[in-house]
């Protein structure tokens, strides 16, 4: 097998690094998972989901959207090991870049990779006179979310794609 500097590596060792990679990766994630979330610990509808694991499975679902659209069927199909392997590298660092900020009153969902940008915001707060606590707001600018309606709820069903709230 060849890298994308034209040097060898044994499938043993090329394995092994994606291995490393991958240990590195869910390091990250458990990481990330820890982080305190305002509320974290209260429990949430009678799915005992609380906001930090809801919040760390729609980030997750952010990142497969993303996968799902840059390794999709063409990618696949192409024999070009090193344009795979760069869709590849931007997959993983766009899965990492994924973060959020708890504020007052929201959690700003952002995405960075050469530039940060907010994703969604999610409502942090159980007495909104709008919305339900959870629920996912598209972002209007870098500080306030769109406050028209809400695009699902992080407890329920929703739709999101990896560019933004629907």
């Amino acid at each position: 097998m060849v890298n994308w500097v034209g040097t060898k590596k044994t499938n043993k060792a090329y394995e092994e690094a994606e291995r490393k990679k991958r240990e590195k990766i869910l390091e990250k994630i458990k990481k990330k998972r820890k982080e305190s979330v305002d509320n974290s610990e209260e429990i949430v509808h009678s799915n005992t989901m609380t906001m930090s694991d809801a919040l760390w499975h729609y980030k997750v679902y952010i990142g497969k959207d993303y996968e799902n659209w840059t390794l999709g069927s063409k990618a696949l199909l192409s024999s070009d090991n090193i344009a795979k392997r760069i869709k590849e590298n931007s997959v993983e660092e766009f899965k990492n870049g994924i973060d959020h900020v708890c504020g007052s009153k929201y959690i700003k969902v952002t995405r960075s990779s050469n530039q940060t940008s907010v994703h969604s915001f999610i409502v942090n707060i159980h007495n909104d006179k709008k919305f339900k606590y959870g629920d996912i707001l598209k972002a209007a600018s870098w500080k306030t979310p769109a406050r028209n309606f809400a695009r699902g709820n992080i407890f329920e069903e929703y739709k999101v794609k990896w560019t933004g709230a629907i």
